[in-house]
């Protein structure tokens, strides 16, 4: 019994030493619903793609962008599109995450609506920046909430990349002070080696 939580503490030790959500990076993901991954008062079959993208502008913190598609078995709005955003929070670092999102929604036949959402989920690295999402969720449908209102899971897998630096890999910094026009400059370099994983873009002002 020691043996095998000993093994399990490692096992979240290991997660959580890759799960580094650092101010700067850029996240692209995408996921899946569908197969009775989801129920709402009115569809019998749910299918659906989610595409996101989003920036850390504090650790832990990312804003985020999404888009989606969905197909049901309800003839009246069997084909959804989606846009909307979001906010998620990364708890302690360790890959479980909270986000809040509100998204409009247009179907056929004319049926719009707006959909303020929550989710959690669990952010599990299967290297040093993909990542197997999954997560459940729930849609609040303003339009009727009854019958449009959905529960589900979602599974998906996401990137977290350093953006590249604008000005290729320059590792040298220049020295602080002001230019011979007497404007002061700003260069940009990368921090670390442009192979080193991880490497990320900072500026100085020279």
């Amino acid at each position: 019994m020691k043996k095998i939580a000993m093994m399990i503490a490692a096992l979240f030790t290991a997660v959580a030493a890759n799960a580094q959500f650092e101010e700067g990076k850029i996240y692209l993901g995408g996921s899946l619903t569908g197969l009775d991954l989801s129920y709402n008062g009115k569809e019998d079959l749910n299918f659906g793609l989610q595409a996101q993208a989003g920036y850390l502008f504090s650790d832990n913190w990312m804003l985020l962008a999404q888009a989606a598609y969905e197909h049901t078995g309800d003839d009246n709005v069997s084909d959804k599109l989606m846009v909307g955003a979001g906010l998620r929070y990364y708890i302690i670092q360790n890959g479980l995450f909270l986000s809040l999102n509100a998204k409009l929604l247009h179907a056929n036949h004319n049926h719009n609506d707006v959909m303020p959402g929550i989710e959690i989920g669990y952010a599990f690295f299967l290297g040093k920046s993909v990542t197997l999402e999954p997560a459940i969720y729930y849609d609040q449908s303003f339009r009727n909430h009854s019958d449009y209102s959905t529960v589900g899971l979602r599974v998906g897998v996401g990137v977290y990349l350093w953006p590249p630096c604008p000005y290729g890999p320059a590792v040298s910094i220049g020295v602080a002070g002001e230019s011979g026009s007497g404007v002061r400059e700003t260069t940009w370099y990368r921090a670390q080696d442009s192979l080193a994983p991880g490497a990320s873009c900072t500026s100085a002002e020279r």
